[in-house]
């Protein structure tokens, strides 16, 4: 595979964890509808949204939305073993994209025909621990569609980009159809199903576990452009920083990427239970959908075009974009289908209230 598309795939997913730091990263939604509701056909939506708690609220959704670093980073380990051996991988993710490099690097028989390889080895991480890879290979390079394969990480220590980086418990990684091999023509298209067991990762001071499932759909129709699905029916994180602990599940969700030279285009829907003191002191559930993308500019980051809709217990707020990184914030406090008050805010300001 040539080298700029290596770039470009590289480029998409790490366009994605940039966007877990700008919180608007994968929220989206339409115009100027209507007003409350009590979520979806999951978890029964028991937050109150109101004009005093607007902010907060957009600000623990979209974090929310985008915040799925340790199972995400699992399709990222696959990807670039394959794709970007030589980009510089998501946190954390050395060691185990070494660890498939070497599962999917060995070879078939003499006779060069791909057949079922079962491993089971445990690779040392380079400061401290080690990752134990178990699982079946079906080929001898690229992602085939029955590759299999489990990483435990033990007090796992690499330097990733300077950071010294922990990991430990583990992922599964199954490819359940469709094909990546290297040099082959366009269009691409792979599927894999992530599973995440107590995956936690610390580094830069901050530390996550995450606990799920995600399916991971991949399609590339040219080295520029492409998109990237991720579903499941359960992913639960908790996050801890220098201002304490925040846990969140994400249920029966769908989060999309459309990437394409330029820009990148967002949706997200989904079922949000969420712990944030700046919601309250016990777990508040809401829901979050895109009916329009959100468009991120690539490679600034900017927000550039979209809107975010949450919905709480009869009630509900939507977030549009007016300008580059600026917002408008409507909110419905009584459910009854119209917007009651209009407030802007920006991008900085809600990154500081997550």
């Amino acid at each position: 595979m040539a080298t700029r598309t290596r770039r470009r795939i590289s480029t998409a997913l790490q366009t994605q964890v940039l966007l877990v730091c700008i919180p608007l990263a994968l929220s989206a939604c339409g115009g100027g509808g209507g007003g409350g509701g009590g979520g979806g056909a999951g978890l029964q939506a028991d937050l109150v949204i109101t004009p005093a708690n607007a902010k907060p609220v957009a600000a623990d959704a979209l974090d929310n939305a985008t915040n799925i670093d340790a199972a995400r980073g699992g399709s990222e380990f696959i990807l670039s073993a394959q794709v970007a051996p030589n980009a510089l991988p998501a946190r954390g993710s050395v060691p185990l994209v070494a660890a498939v490099r070497a599962l999917v690097s060995k070879r078939a028989p003499a006779s060069g025909m791909p057949m079922g390889v079962a491993i089971e080895r445990t690779m040392p991480c380079t400061e401290a621990g080690s990752v134990h890879v178990t699982g079946d290979v079906a080929g001898d390079s690229g992602l085939v569609a029955g590759d299999h394969v489990t990483l435990t990480a033990s007090g796992c220590r690499e330097s990733v980009g300077g950071v010294a980086t922990m990991m430990s418990g583990g992922l599964t990684l199954t490819v359940a159809s469709g094909s990546m091999l290297p040099g082959s023509p366009f269009p691409h298209h792979v599927v894999m199903t992530i599973h995440a067991a107590g995956f936690g990762v610390t580094a830069g001071g901050e530390s996550s576990t995450t606990n799920g499932d995600m399916v991971f759909d991949l399609t590339e129709t040219s080295e520029s452009q492409g998109n990237v699905v991720l579903t499941g029916s359960s992913l639960a994180s908790s996050v801890t920083t220098a201002g304490g602990t925040r846990s969140f599940t994400m249920r029966d969700y769908r989060q999309a990427v459309a990437f394409s030279s330029g820009s990148n285009s967002f949706t997200v829907t989904g079922d949000f239970e969420s712990l944030n003191s700046r919601l309250g002191t016990a777990p508040v559930n809401y829901r979050v959908s895109t009916p329009t993308a959100m468009v991120i500019a690539d490679p600034s980051g900017n927000v550039t075009a979209g809107s975010l809709r949450v919905d709480g217990k009869q009630s509900a707020l939507l977030l549009s974009v007016t300008a580059i990184n600026s917002f408008s914030l409507q909110v419905d406090a009584n459910g009854d289908g119209t917007f009651e008050t209009v407030t802007p805010t920006t991008l900085e300001e809600l990154r500081s209230l997550r």
